[in-house]
């Protein structure tokens, strides 16, 4: 056990008993089996240990778990190896529970020195600590060694003086400045330069643990309470009883932090001060109920009981929201001068600092070189406004800001600093040096409008940054030659898929090319397969490779075509179980997600195409097929308001994009009948037919168009019916 787990035994205790046990391992005895394990070979012949010696690696874990063993049950007794504590509330109690642990050694055994065995006492020294009824001290030799240690002339001596103090940083309340200088000179690379800010510290250290400090024993019965701060580069907390309204403290701790925790915002180092002083005192805190005290206001909010979170904040909050559920606590708001004793461990902490856990993906996927984080970085730096916001993100924000800081004023709660750039909502805020060339990067995709946007709000931020991308595609003349314009027709929502590859729509495109489009109902995945005809045997041949990758779906809708109809493609799916669904003739609104792939696809390389001819480059088809599919599978849908490769894959994909700064809502259906809702306010009412009416039926023969009488024979659904 950890000798914190031990003073934790001895709430209430007022006279104290030591043991001391003699030769404590060699009194263990050892089975047959341990002995040979532990046989020497000697010039004399092999001999074996029948008690457990001194040097085993386990003896120590092997010597504990014994004692526990014979001490257990007995009040007030503790036992660290061969260090056995005793503690009552009373002469009396302490008489009782000493007569108790000497009968279990008796019994088993277990002999004890009498020298060093002190009985009865009001005061006793424990495990490098004094103690008695007001508490824990530190032992008067530690301090005499701290305080008469000489200045540290190189890094090895001052780690011997600081490892000292780490002895004792339980007792270190009140602290008021920083001991940064201290650790700054045993910062790997720096120069030794032992300044006179570093002399000064050091003398105030040793006169902070030369003072007479006592800590209190931990008890289940009091209220307890945590205090966090934090300061510009420390964490700290304090644990504490509040016995009549008075905090009595019963640990303190803190530790730097991280080079990367260093850039957090201002709120988020608060936060994190929190999450830190419930992890180092877990073991008093989990299970029980608390008060967590903190002098940044937003936090009483945010690590509440209703967790108000900004849908909006950083990641790392909601994470830590998340693991502060575990506990049972209250949080409350108190004065930055009303905690000293946090704020002053936070600008003092210890060296001990987190690890930093780094994931890295790589995947290439193009030729170019892309702006990286570090070009962010650096131009972020050079920007005015950017700095500015950078430096109160770090130390606080003002009560107003000018104009041209506004925009991240009214978000200043959202932003945070990542290896030195602005982060708000997930996305990368760009500096305005580098804003025509992120725009020209989205623009590139060939994906219009309302996708750009949507790709941008996932991945980029400027103030004004909707107006940018529609004033390059307005500007775009390619853009504008490949508008299609939409033809007003009656809509119905198909049955809404709940898996991937559930509903595939097909078609064919044909611009200079054939291409087999096949399109996921669920997700909006898109497949484009180059064709060299548009015969039914191959078709069967690219579907059935799409199937092959993908599963068979349980529906597949197509509209009329010849391949699609033959046998041997009915014949295909039938076999495979696959219903097939044909649209009416010359209605492709029905198949509406492949059709509007396909004009997707056919805009894409068009676009490609007119910037090959402007640019003068030659790329293959398969090249530009992929370059489109790449960025329709990593845009945001506008229904699903995810994009493809999220709801497909189960996973986002990697683009450039995702260099600048590296959930599907059950809303589509409801946003699809909105959808018809407001476009069937531009139209007619919908009409209902039965069997026996007499109708006029729109034919085409050629070029030509006509309405024809007709009467229906049978009707399938609303919208379709044999004539």
């Amino acid at each position: 056990p950890l000798p914190e787990d031990i003073f934790t035994t001895l709430a209430g205790g007022t006279v104290f008993t030591v043991l001391d046990l003699s030769r404590a391992y060699l009194q263990l005895e050892l089975d047959e089996r341990a002995q040979e394990l532990l046989t020497l070979n000697t010039h004399m012949g092999l001999f074996r240990f029948q008690r457990l010696p001194y040097g085993v690696a386990s003896a120590p874990a092997m010597f504990q778990a014994m004692m526990d063993q014979v001490l257990q049950g007995i009040p007030g007794a503790a036992c660290y190896l061969d260090d056995v504590l005793i503690a009552g509330v009373d002469q009396a109690e302490c008489y009782s529970s000493t007569e108790q642990v000497l009968k279990a050694l008796s019994k088993h055994s277990i002999r004890v020195n009498a020298t060093k065995c002190n009985f009865f006492q009001e005061r006793v020294q424990y495990l490098g600590h004094e103690l008695d009824n007001q508490g824990l001290h530190p032992t008067a030799d530690k301090v005499k060694a701290i305080r008469d240690a000489p200045k540290p002339s190189n890094v090895t001596q001052l780690k011997a003086f600081l490892g000292l103090v780490n002895f004792y940083a339980k007792f270190l309340p009140n602290l008021a400045n920083s001991l940064e200088p201290l650790h700054q000179l045993l910062r790997k690379g720096n120069i030794w330069n032992w300044s006179s800010q570093c002399d000064e510290y050091f003398i105030r250290l040793k006169e902070l643990l030369s003072r007479n400090m006592v800590l209190e024993l931990y008890d289940l019965k009091k209220e307890i309470q945590l205090t966090c701060d934090a300061s510009a580069y420390g964490l700290g907390a304090v644990l504490s009883h509040v016995v009549d309204g008075v905090e009595k403290p019963i640990a303190f701790a803190s530790r730097s932090m991280t080079p990367a925790e260093r850039n957090y915002a201002h709120i988020e180092k608060e936060a994190l001060a929190i999450v830190f002083g419930i992890k180092k005192f877990h073991k008093y805190l989990y299970g029980r109920t608390f008060t967590v005290v903190t002098d940044h206001q937003p936090l009483a909010v945010i690590f509440g009981a209703k967790h108000h979170t900004s849908a909006v904040a950083a990641a790392r909050v909601h994470r830590w929201v998340i693991f502060l559920s575990n506990y049972q606590f209250r949080i409350r708001h108190k004065a930055k001068k009303k905690i000293t004793t946090a704020d002053g461990l936070s600008r003092l902490p210890l060296s001990e600092t987190a690890n930093d856990n780094e994931e890295i993906f790589y995947f290439s996927a193009v030729r170019e070189l892309p702006i990286t984080a570090k070009v962010i970085e650096r131009e972020t730096a050079k920007d005015a406004i950017l700095s500015a916001v950078r430096e109160m993100t770090w130390h606080g924000w003002p009560r107003s800001v000018n104009e041209r800081l506004q925009p991240f004023f009214v978000r200043r709660f959202e932003l945070s600093v990542d290896d030195g750039y602005l982060i708000w909502a997930n996305r990368v805020v760009v500096p305005q040096t580098l804003q025509k060339e992120i725009v020209s990067l989205l623009h590139e995709q060939n994906i219009g409008i309302t996708k750009m946007k949507a790709l941008a709000r996932s991945m980029v931020w400027w103030p004004g940054i909707d107006s940018c991308l529609e004033q390059i595609v307005s500007e775009c003349d390619i853009c504008q030659s490949v508008r299609s314009v939409g033809q007003p027709a009656p809509l119905t929502p198909w049955r809404w898929c709940t898996n991937s590859w559930e509903r595939v729509h097909l078609d064919f495109a044909q611009k200079d090319n054939i291409f087999l489009v096949a399109v996921d109902s669920y997700s909006k995945w898109v497949e484009v397969k180059i064709m060299s005809s548009t015969t039914a045997e191959k078709t069967v041949e690219t579907v059935r490779s799409l199937f092959a990758s993908h599963g068979l779906p349980c529906e597949v809708v197509t509209d009329n075509g010849p391949q699609f109809q033959a046998k041997e493609c009915e014949d295909f799916l039938s076999a495979n179980g696959v219903k097939h669904t044909l649209t009416p003739p010359y209605h492709p609104q029905t198949n509406g997600s492949a059709e509007r792939a396909v004009q997707t696809v056919k805009q894409s390389l068009l676009k490609q195409l007119l910037e090959d001819k402007r640019n003068k480059t030659s790329r293959t088809l398969q090249h530009k097929v992929d370059n489109f599919l790449l960025g329709y599978r990593t845009t945001p849908h506008n229904f699903t308001g995810k994009t493809p490769a999220e709801l497909f894959l189960k996973r986002k994909l990697r683009t450039r994009l995702s260099i600048l700064k590296p959930s599907l809502e059950a809303k589509v259906m409801a946003k699809s009948k909105r959808e018809v809702c407001r476009a069937n306010k531009r139209r007619d009412l919908p009409r209902v037919f039965c069997a026996g009416d007499s109708v006029l039926v729109r034919t085409v023969r050629g070029e030509i168009v006509k309405w024809r009488p007709g009467k229906i024979v049978k009707v399938r659904n609303d919208v379709l019916g044999n004539g």
